[in-house]
Formats: C-alpha cells, structure tokens, sequence
C-alpha cells in the first residue's frame, strides 16, 4: 500500500503482482514511478506486514531515477549451466552516493527456492581517487 502523507489516504501502490520467496527473504513488487507521480528524486520507507499483523521496518532511503547509481550487464545472457560475468560500473558520481546500494542480487526465477534463488553480491567503492577511473559525463 502506499499512503499520501498530502492527503492522509491509503492506495493500492501498484497493480502488479507480489512475487516472494519467503524461505530465503526475497521479494519483488514492480512500481512505476508514473504511478507514484515521481520526476526525479524520492525518499522512501519499506514495511512489511505478515498474516497476524506483525511489521517488519526495512528502512529508509533515497533515490533519484535521473542518476542512475551504476549500470550493469550480464556477459552471457542464456547462462543456464554455462560461465558468466556480472559486470557494473559507475557513471552518475552523485547517482551511487544518493542511492548508497549495498551490492547487486541477481534472481533466478527457476532456482530451488530458499537457496540458489537470490544471489547477492555486495559493492564497497571506497574513496574518491577510486571513482576518478570510471567514465565521468559533464553536464
């Protein structure tokens, strides 16, 4: 549900379906920024509700659409029994410290659930001299 601290009301934030595997915590639910009446940067909450009513706090955290904190891209797109890279990079600066993510999942779909479903793998950029490697756009 998302609620409109404007007007104190309570709405369906997406028409899409929930997708949750709840042996390893994993969940997906896509929602379009059109629908949030989001342009560009955002804050955010997560909070999730179990059957009894149980709330589960997540966090707090920002994001602008606009500046992207990295790009990514598999180097085997079919990678069913086969090697492949998951390769990323940094091209917004100011994208990665706003959005400050903790790594990458990748989700196989068809994986057995709880283990071999949601694979993370965590991103630690430490230090600006570092980032002055990656491809910087001006603007």
């Amino acid at each position: 549900m998302q609620v409109d601290y404007n007007d104190g009301g309570v709405y369906l934030a997406s028409p899409f379906t929930i997708y949750a595997d709840y042996n390893s915590g994993f969940m997906e639910w896509y929602l379009p920024a059109v629908y949030q009446y989001i342009a560009d940067a955002f804050d955010y909450e997560v909070v999730s509700y179990d059957w009894y009513g149980t709330s589960d706090y997540a966090g707090m955290a920002s994001f602008d659409i606009t500046k992207l904190p990295f790009l990514w891209m598999l180097t085997d797109y079919f990678p069913f029994g086969t090697p492949s890279s998951l390769l990323f990079m940094v091209d917004d600066v100011d994208g990665y410290f706003l959005s400050q993510p903790e790594g990458m999942m990748l989700v196989d779909y068809f994986g057995k659930p709880g283990v071999g479903q949601a694979y993370f793998w965590p991103v630690n950029i430490e230090g600006f001299p570092l980032l002055t490697f990656f491809p910087l756009i001006m603007k």
